[in-house]
């Protein structure tokens, strides 16, 4: 019988649109990509287990995109929190619902930027629950076996009797080899859905 539930932020409970990021940065840039390129690049995982500053970062990705120093850091900063749109309008409901029969912790692969944009205006969210992970406060990030089971420890979870729930199958698939039970989020299955079905 599942007792605890590890939830993910992005596109679960928060609305996310990295189009409109990688839209900018395209546009200041010489250098084009689409996000199977980006997908393959190293440097956004280095930057979500806080391996690497949020100066460095910028300055990658001026050098991946060849925009010119004209285009301000701010500029950039600005255009990499367009991913973030906002708190979905079923998230707090239906947590303060699952919260009445599970106990709850959140899992979130992130970085200090993002971080620091979103805080102010999560934290009627982010109270619900029991704790909050965040990739660059812990240096591991989804879908690594290790964060789960960091998480699992930190919480007295028994993967047996513990949910994890995403909307990125590889992120699943992390979960399930560190034995814990799935549900996977999609444009058609919301989090409010899962509430309804337990």
């Amino acid at each position: 019988m599942i007792q605890n539930l590890i939830i993910d932020f992005g596109g679960v409970l928060y609305n996310i649109a990295p189009g409109k990021t990688l839209e900018l940065f395209n546009q200041y840039g010489s250098i084009h990509h689409t996000y199977n390129d980006l997908a393959d690049m190293d440097i956004f995982k280095l930057y979500e287990t806080n391996s690497i500053s949020s100066i460095e970062f910028i300055s990658s990705i001026r050098n991946i995109f060849g925009i010119q120093d004209s285009i301000s850091d701010q500029i950039l900063i600005d255009a990499w929190n367009k991913t973030l749109i906002g708190i979905f309008d079923f998230a707090i409901p239906t947590l303060l619902e699952l919260k009445k029969r599970y106990n709850l912790s959140l899992l979130s692969n992130t970085n200090k930027l993002h971080y620091e944009y979103f805080m102010p205006h999560c934290q009627e969210l982010f109270s619900i629950f029991d704790q909050c992970f965040f990739s660059h406060h812990i240096s591991m990030r989804k879908p690594n076996t290790n964060i789960y089971k960091y998480v699992m420890s930190k919480m007295g979870y028994n993967p047996c009797n513990t949910m994890f729930i995403d909307d990125s199958s590889a992120n699943i698939e992390g979960a399930q080899l560190a034995g814990l039970h799935t549900f996977k989020i999609s444009p058609d299955t919301l989090l409010s859905d899962f509430s309804d079905t337990v």
